[in-house]
């Protein structure tokens, strides 16, 4: 029996590359900086104290006057959350249905007469 021998090809393969190693990032507890704020890193909570105990009080300024427009549209809304409140409030023969859509006029009514007055203390 004759040996068998392997033929090697006339260009021989490339070998096989390696990849670069990934450069390694630092361990987080390698960190110079703390990821939490130390105690005395936090803020005071304490209250401030005052350095001049005469120190002027600050002043709350009266909000504008009503114009004439403001207290139509004030008192039209007023007259009509009276009204539902009265219609919700009497024994009347309501349906489910009509009660909850006067309670939600009522509470959108009384939501407005809020946004108007804090609009009104907020405009200088």
């Amino acid at each position: 029996m004759a040996e068998t021998r392997r033929v090697s090809p006339a260009v021989p393969y490339p070998a096989p590359r390696r990849a670069a190693p990934r450069p390694r990032l630092p361990h987080p507890a390698s960190r110079k900086t703390p990821l939490r704020p130390s105690f005395d890193a936090t803020q005071d909570l304490r209250p401030p104290v005052r350095e001049e105990e005469n120190a002027p009080s600050p002043t709350v300024a009266a909000p504008p006057p009503r114009t004439q427009t403001e207290r139509t549209v004030l008192a039209v809304l007023v007259l009509g959350l009276v009204l539902n409140a009265l219609a919700l409030l009497r024994n009347a023969a309501l349906t489910r249905a009509d009660m909850l859509l006067g309670a939600t006029v009522l509470l959108a009514g009384i939501s407005l007469l809020v946004l108007m007055e804090a609009y009104r203390r907020t405009r200088r």
